[in-house]
């Protein structure tokens, strides 16, 4: 919950980031200096159909550089520091997207490209344990 004069102030999802509009509001409302609760218990089931936003990496890919570029415009000097980190865990998050899209050498491409992407932004990833499901 959030309230009404922090969304008067944040104002709405903006449209020049398909796919990552959800994304960019969240960072603008911490701009805000508001607090976050951390809910320990999943309340919602994130659904991935053929043709939907979330399987076009490429559009996908573009709109979250798009939100991290601005965000970076505004962050804190010493939140800047971790926009290494957060590329490459990005392009370690396509790269698995991208292995349940794979059906052709190009799906397959892709997810190696934005793998090796991963590493070149930030080498130690390669010691980071990740589970996926």
């Amino acid at each position: 919950m959030i309230r009404s004069h922090i969304v008067q102030e944040v104002g709405h999802f903006d449209a020049r980031y398909p796919g990552c509009e959800d994304w960019n509001y969240w960072l603008r409302l911490a701009a805000t200096g508001i607090e976050f609760a951390v809910v320990p218990k999943f309340h919602i089931i994130y659904r991935r159909t053929t043709g939907s936003m979330s399987t076009k990496l490429g559009a996908m890919e573009k709109s979250y550089l798009s939100v991290l570029h601005d965000a970076l415009k505004i962050a804190p000097k010493e939140m800047k520091a971790l926009e290494y980190k957060s590329l490459a865990l990005y392009h370690r998050h396509l790269a698995h997207l991208s292995t349940r899209e794979a059906h052709n050498l190009h799906g397959v491409l892709f997810a190696w490209n934005r793998l090796i992407k991963s590493f070149r932004e930030y080498p130690k990833i390669l010691h980071e344990t990740i589970t996926y499901t």
